[in-house]
């Protein structure tokens, strides 16, 4: 699990280091996932799978920072559905996504 606070209250941004991305595909290659989380405050943010990250990228919705060193999560890649405004609905939402994984 990734975690990164924003700084900006109003309109979030998280950078993600692109070693760091290719750390965790590596050590996720064979089995298992990891989660991206983004907090607002020590309450709420958005969690991001390893699934949306890939798609995100692929897509190309995300951009690189200047030195291409780093992808940069803003509010605008951020949806409805990856919000969280609470530890519970936090742990709902990783459940969620853990048991569609198997199914």
């Amino acid at each position: 699990m990734i975690i990164k606070i924003s700084r900006n209250k109003k309109q979030p941004f998280f950078g993600f280091g692109k070693q760091f991305f290719e750390l965790f595909n590596i050590l996720t290659e064979n089995n298992g996932t990891y989660y991206f989380v983004g907090l607002e405050t020590k309450q709420s943010g958005y969690v991001l799978s390893k699934p949306q990250l890939h798609n995100m990228i692929f897509n190309e919705s995300l951009s690189c920072s200047k030195d291409g060193k780093e992808f940069k999560i803003n509010y605008y890649n951020l949806k409805d559905n990856d919000h969280f405004l609470s530890p519970r609905y936090f742990l709902k939402k990783i459940e969620a996504d853990h048991t569609e994984s198997i199914d």
